[in-house]
């Protein structure tokens, strides 16, 4: 079966900057393991798949469809840019000749509609409840270690943590602070944080932007993630309480990435409007009544800055997909492995290492007091296709160190593992 698969450079006016997402466009039913590893081929930060709902759909003239993102390691409940790409697709791309078109998601419908040059879209609002200090004090720490925290709140609906910053920080603080998100992994491994928000408070004399952001998602593999409707439709939520406001101005970092926002936090629904997605058409974007953005690289300097992040990005899939990989081998071998839900994945590969290298001594214990015998051959397989060691236990001579020759020898630098 083929499939079309389309890259879109969403909230851009030029190809390879904005937030890239892929768009897959699925005739028939894909068997489920295929979505997860077509994501993980594609190593963006979300791919969508649109699929028709009855067989006598069509990508020109139906209206609705169902939706799915993931990321290149897990599905995702919502995911704002991916689905104004899976839009701009259907619109631009398919000639979809409706004006409104619904998506069903896991996180309901919702429509995205043409106005004019625009795609305008509805995305939930999601609550954010206080949070205690001392359940994330360790992921907090780790994000920004000792600045001042002025309020924590989560969204229970989109996992997300939101850090407001002391009204004291500019909005150079922000987005100047360097995050290193991979340690975000280690400091929070109970699963209930999926994302985390960073914010401070915009201009107080009610010009200019109302609230600055930058957002962060190692979990699925993102560091850091440019521009993030789902960020935002909490982001409306906390602000608009905050600040009495419901339509505000917001602006996401991503070093050289600058997002407007025009936010308008109505009862239960945030609305999103972007410009041409298909390969960065046109640059301004105008948001009434929701969240829009509009991506300006002002200068060379902030556009390779952006690019730089984006690498790390990569990196840090890659780093994502070897674990996955490493893990489901595992799995196979030994299927015990990995039930203890307490445990993370990189906890578990460093268990059944140090099981390993037990394992290692007790065989070497035995070679050295047991009767003459022959050996089997032993297989080691790493990460890689062509790292692959052979192994193949001698006994020692009789006056040497019994642990100087190993079945297995540990060979740290072949395992790639995430932090």
């Amino acid at each position: 079966m083929q499939i079309p698969i389309f890259t879109v450079d969403a909230f851009t006016n030029r190809p390879f900057s904005g937030n890239p997402a892929a768009v897959c466009l699925l005739e028939n039913d894909l068997d489920e393991d295929l979505h997860q590893k077509i994501a993980t081929e594609m190593n963006l930060s979300e791919t969508a798949f649109i699929r028709k709902l009855k067989p006598e759909d069509d990508f020109t003239k139906s209206s609705c469809f169902g939706l799915r993102w993931f990321t290149p390691a897990n599905e995702v409940p919502l995911c704002g840019h991916a689905t104004l790409a899976s839009a701009a697709v259907l619109f631009h791309v398919q000639k979809n000749t409706n004006s409104v078109l619904t998506f069903v998601t896991l996180s309901g419908e919702l429509k995205a509609r043409q106005v004019k040059d625009h795609i305008v879209l509805d995305l939930p609002l999601y609550a954010a409840y206080p949070q205690e200090l001392k359940e994330v004090e360790e992921l907090i720490k780790a994000a920004v270690g000792d600045m001042i925290v002025q309020d924590l709140c989560y969204s229970p609906d989109t996992k997300k943590l939101l850090v407001r910053l002391s009204d004291t920080y500019e909005r150079s603080v922000l987005e100047e602070l360097k995050v290193s998100a991979q340690h975000f992994l280690s400091a929070e491994k109970t699963g209930k944080v999926k994302g985390l928000i960073l914010t401070v408070k915009g201009n107080s004399s009610g010009k200019g932007h109302d609230f600055y952001s930058r957002y962060f998602a190692p979990w699925y593999g993102v560091l850091e993630d440019p521009v993030t409707g789902s960020a935002h439709a909490v982001l409306s939520s906390y602000w608009s309480e905050q600040l009495g406001k419901k339509e505000m101005l917001g602006t996401e970092f991503l070093l050289g990435n600058l997002c407007v926002c025009e936010s308008e936090a109505a009862s239960n629904m945030k609305t999103c409007k972007s410009s041409h997605l298909d390969s960065g058409v046109e640059s301004d974007t105008q948001c009434r009544s929701g969240a829009g953005c509009v991506v300006k690289c002002s200068s060379e300097r902030m556009e390779n800055a952006a690019k730089r992040r984006l690498a790390a990005n990569a990196r840090e899939r890659r780093r994502m997909q070897g674990l996955n990989t490493a893990f489901d081998r595992l799995r196979k071998v030994v299927p015990q492995w990995g039930q203890d839900k307490k445990l993370s994945k990189y906890e578990t590969l460093q268990m059944a290492l140090s099981y390993i290298m037990a394992l290692t001594r007790i065989l070497a214990e035995a070679e050295r007091y047991s009767t003459e015998r022959e050996w089997i051959s032993l297989h080691c397989e790493h990460f890689h296709a062509d790292s692959y060691h052979h192994y193949t236990a001698q006994k020692p001579a009789a006056d040497s160190d019994p642990y100087a020759q190993r079945v297995f020898s540990y060979h740290p630098e072949h395992f790639q593992m995430a932090n």
